[in-house]
């Protein structure tokens, strides 16, 4: 992680233009709130965390399967097509630095509220291409579900050797709901 951020390149201080997210960043840090149980969610939170399933899911199989993801690989089966950008014109490789779990037992603010199966999912990487982010908690929760037989373990390494594209992998993306980018730098 930088200590500070980057300078901006020299065509940027030619031209007396300051540091730039999309040109300058060197990481970027995404969370992802998620709710796994049949309780209702806070009110509060129901914007801001998304319901993913109503069954639950091995939080330990979670965890390996996340574990996957970090380093460098290229996750081509991992990002949607954007408007107007052609993927087989981009490079798709990626790096991801760090994948954290939390899973929350107890909600302290509210005991009126069950936070069983309640998690947030924290990634720090290079850069992100379309619904990657999405894709990745997508496909992670479908594995770990006992009752989604589509996907194991074995397909996620597939699927991050770069061969096969988005339409191969059956999983879904997550909902946008418990998405947040909390740092660039």
């Amino acid at each position: 992680r930088a200590e500070k951020a980057p300078e901006p390149q020299s065509w940027q201080k030619e031209q007396s233009l300051p540091w730039h997210c999309l040109v300058n960043c060197v990481g970027k840090r995404y969370s992802y709130k998620f709710a796994t149980s049949d309780y209702p969610l806070d009110p509060l939170e129901r914007r801001y965390r998304a319901h993913v399933t109503y069954q639950s899911i091995d939080f330990d199989l979670l965890e390996q399967i996340l574990h996957r993801f970090i380093g460098e690989h290229d996750f081509r089966a991992f990002a949607n097509t954007a408007h107007g950008i052609d993927l087989d014109a981009r490079s798709t490789v990626r790096t991801i630095y760090s994948i954290h779990l939390e899973r929350e037992e107890n909600n302290p603010h509210n005991p009126y509220i069950n936070t069983q199966g309640f998690g947030t999912i924290s990634i720090v990487l290079n850069g992100a291409l379309y619904r990657m982010v999405r894709n990745i908690v997508g496909t992670s929760i479908a594995a770990a579900n006992p009752n989604f037989s589509k996907l194991t373990i074995d397909d996620i390494s597939r699927l991050l050797s770069g061969i096969e594209t988005r339409k191969y992998n059956p999983a879904k993306a997550a909902p946008a709901q418990g998405l947040c980018l909390d740092e660039v730098y």
